[in-house]
């Protein structure tokens, strides 16, 4: 189960309510999210769209491919 996801399973949720609620917690304390941005340092970096074409600088707001992850701009 991830942060920030509707619980599908409420039984489910119900038994492990304490493990689940811990470790979402413990993953925002250590600033882990689920959403990739294109930071400062990346910047510099090759960026590619989603049909493999260079972007110089990525203009439109979308999704891009930097050091072979999918990130959000």
């Amino acid at each position: 189960m991830l942060p920030d996801t509707p619980c599908v399973w409420l039984s489910h949720w119900k038994k492990c309510k304490a493990p689940i609620k811990k470790m979402i917690l413990f993953r925002h304390a250590a600033g882990i999210t689920n959403q990739s941005v294109i930071s400062k340092s990346e910047e510099s970096t090759v960026v590619y769209d989603l049909q493999g074409r260079r972007v110089e600088k990525p203009a439109v707001r979308g999704i891009y491919i930097v050091n072979g992850r999918k990130v959000e701009r």
